[in-house]
């Protein structure tokens, strides 16, 4: 993820850099480990964006379903995420606390 960074400052479409493929099962993805997507869903998990960025969506932030709200044409304003092919990071059940809600969803659906 760190390797991509430089995306961030390159490219004013790009406004996010992920480690996570949310589509990332092993039967889903292509073995390679420089693959890398554009993508206009914002992917939850392992992500960062510029200090520029953060100024712009720090006074709007939502209390709750941060990661929703990320997704939305409105926040994201044609900007597009680049993510792996093979995610660098994963899902833990142990940290059932936080705004998105997805481990309670999770849990209910997925256990």
């Amino acid at each position: 993820m760190l390797a991509n960074r430089k995306l961030l400052f390159e490219d004013s479409t790009v406004w996010c850099i992920s480690a996570f493929n949310d589509n990332g099962k092993e039967e889903l993805i292509v073995k390679n480990n420089s693959l890398l997507h554009r993508t206009d869903f914002f992917p939850g998990l392992g992500w960062m964006l510029t200090s520029q960025l953060w100024e712009e969506l720090k006074v709007k932030w939502p209390e709750t379903f941060w990661d929703d709200w990320m997704r939305d044409s409105v926040q994201r304003q044609g900007r597009a995420c680049i993510r792996p092919e093979i995610s660098r990071t994963g899902i833990s059940l142990r940290g059932k606390k936080g705004v998105s809600k997805y481990v309670l969803f999770h849990l209910l659906f997925f256990l």
